[in-house]
């Protein structure tokens, strides 16, 4: 079964554009999910753990939360930033097929961070992750979603250590 290029452009978009989705669904359940516990512990401190447990084990066992929720949060934009660039440069090939119909994109077989995918959609991205600056794109709300987590975390040390 043949398929043309720009039937595969259109599949990868609308796959990776319900994937983005996904992954930020995920990231920012997450996210909320460790505020929410950091927030119990800013705001009411001893009154959430017995009274038995130690400060510094108490310190180790939030930082460990924090890095877990951290790793997780960070994977999924990761993904999510992969899959946004995906969208758009399928996006920017598809309106190039229609500006300049007889445009020809190579279909070769080419990889881009462990993926297989056409050569022309592999340049693409290329570019597009060549051209992006430190908070380029989806990396905003990552910095601001990383940023807000870490407050939470010194909050809730401070918490814990008074």
């Amino acid at each position: 079964m043949a398929v043309n290029l720009d039937r595969l452009i259109f599949s990868y978009r609308d796959f990776y554009g319900t994937y983005n989705h996904h992954k930020e669904q995920m990231a920012y359940g997450a996210t909320v999910i460790y505020l929410g516990a950091a927030s119990a512990v800013i705001l009411k401190g001893s009154a959430i753990w017995p009274s038995n447990v130690p400060k510094p084990v108490l310190i180790v066992l939030f930082i460990l939360s924090f890095a877990a929720s951290f790793l997780f949060v960070m994977w999924q934009l990761r993904n999510r930033e992969l899959a946004a660039d995906i969208v758009l440069a399928c996006t920017t090939l598809l309106q190039m097929m229609v500006a300049g119909p007889n445009i020809t994109l190579s279909t070769e077989p080419d990889q881009y961070k462990g993926l297989d995918l056409p050569k022309a959609l592999a340049d693409r991205l290329r570019h597009i992750n060549a051209e992006r600056s430190l908070l380029g794109g989806p990396r905003v709300s990552e910095s601001i979603t990383y940023f807000v987590m870490v407050l939470w975390l010194v909050l809730a040390i401070i918490s814990i250590i008074v």
